[in-house]
């Protein structure tokens, strides 16, 4: 396959959560941030962006139920007012710590990317639990650890380099008079994240009652936007080995670069330069290099010979275990792999023949000698050999049968006896 991309400033996969207060007090903060989506995205319009929207209100087993809006749907801006406007009639104990981390989990529909920037923004009239957590005592997020832990640890993400946490609240200087509570906690949590990423904690944040959060929403998409890698998404999986980058001709050697899964994230300085056009070459579909195979059945013991490519494989290069066969040395690729074994079954040791023998002509031989054990059963006209032949001995089975009607008899006459007839039923017979 061939890709290219066109270098236009910073790119990078970002996965943006948005909790939002769904309380009865938050209808004007709910449709002032309804409309603004693109203030989010200023400083990220080049990016492969999604933004996910919850509530503060828990559900039943921390079910997430999370609307997504991505980069590629055409109707994001309505999705996103929606999702924001959320309604009045959510619970008054607002857990916004504990949503963001079921947001981010969403067990039910998992979203955030393997390797995205993440960023978190909190949109409430109150604090987490309604003030410092006191409302919810038993509750998992009741302390911005809840939060920060689940970033750092379980997604791997570092504060303040990929990962970053944003607030629209009633801050403790300059306090909204109409909201519920001043958020100590969201503060808290903001203060964490800016002294992460080394920037001033007012970038961060904005004050729930101001009349227009466009400024405070362009401010955390900047902050956003320095949480970004230079990334590039491929459309499908190279096969292992196989993915080329090159720019306008000129090959990228693999160390100005990581890659994984469909991601390519090119180290500080080594990204393609802005205007340039970013190649990408690589093969899909092949099946990768095995040290194992499973055989259709199951070999009998010491009956497998295999075979890579001419050469015939000595026991000891290979284990087996049921049907499976374990390379020790992993075969090189498109070698040619036979193995060749009989299947674990009882030996054979009943033979039919296709005549009927005629009485005494019948000699059995195995790997060349008379066999034995042997016995003939004439009802069924088989050989039968006990104990079976090993596996790999010829068996012959030599006898005469007739082929037309049977002339010449053994005749028991008592010697010096005279006149003697034959009869066939009635039938006097000449004879000689």
């Amino acid at each position: 396959m061939k890709e290219t991309f066109e270098q236009l400033g910073k790119k990078g996969l970002i996965d943006i959560l948005v909790v939002i207060d769904d309380s009865g007090s938050m209808t004007e903060e709910q449709k002032n941030l309804s409309t603004k989506m693109n203030s989010l995205l200023t400083s990220l319009k080049d990016t492969n962006w999604q933004i996910g929207i919850v509530t503060t209100t828990v559900q039943a087993s921390d079910k997430c139920i999370l609307t997504l809006v991505k980069s590629t749907d055409t109707d994001a801006e309505a999705k996103f007012a929606k999702a924001v406007q959320a309604g009045l009639s959510g619970s008054g104990n607002e857990e916004g710590i504990r949503q963001a981390v079921n947001g981010l989990k969403c067990s039910q529909s998992p979203w955030v990317r393997a390797d995205s920037s993440v960023a978190v923004l909190i949109v409430s009239d109150e604090d987490n639990c309604s003030s410092r957590g006191a409302d919810c005592p038993n509750s998992p997020g009741k302390t911005i650890s809840y939060l920060t832990n689940y970033i750092e640890q379980t997604l791997a993400r570092e504060i303040g380099k990929t990962a970053g946490i944003y607030g629209i609240f009633s801050p403790t200087v300059n306090s909204c008079k109409t909201a519920g509570n001043i958020g100590y906690q969201y503060e808290e949590l903001m203060t964490y994240a800016a002294q992460k990423s080394g920037t001033t904690v007012s970038k961060i944040f904005g004050n729930i009652c101001d009349a227009d959060y466009s400024n405070t929403l362009n401010a955390i998409s900047s902050n956003i936007a320095l949480l970004l890698k230079n990334q590039f998404e491929l459309s499908s999986a190279p096969d292992s080995g196989s993915l080329k980058l090159s720019v306008e001709g000129s090959v990228i050697p693999a160390a100005n670069y990581k890659f994984s899964g469909k991601t390519i994230t090119f180290n500080a300085g080594k990204e393609p330069a802005n205007g340039k056009v970013l190649t990408a070459e690589y093969n899909v579909g092949a099946v990768p290099l095995f040290t194992k195979v499973t055989l259709k059945n199951t070999p009998a013991a010491d009956t497998i010979s295999v075979k890579v490519g001419s050469t015939v494989l000595a026991a000891s290069a290979y284990t087996v275990s049921g049907n499976e066969i374990t390379f020790k040395t992993q075969p090189a690729s498109l070698a040619k792999i036979a193995v060749d074994y009989r299947v674990a079954a009882a030996l054979k040791n009943a033979f039919q023949l296709e005549k009927t023998p005629i009485a005494g002509s019948l000699k059995v031989l195995v790997d060349g000698k008379a066999a034995s054990g042997m016995t003939y059963d004439a009802a069924a006209n088989q050989v039968v050999l006990n104990p079976a032949p090993l596996d790999g001995l010829a068996i012959e089975l030599n006898y005469n049968y007739r082929t037309g009607p049977q002339l010449s008899y053994q005749v028991a006459i008592v010697q010096g006896a005279k006149n003697v007839k034959l009869y066939d039923g009635a039938k006097e017979l000449s004879y000689t």
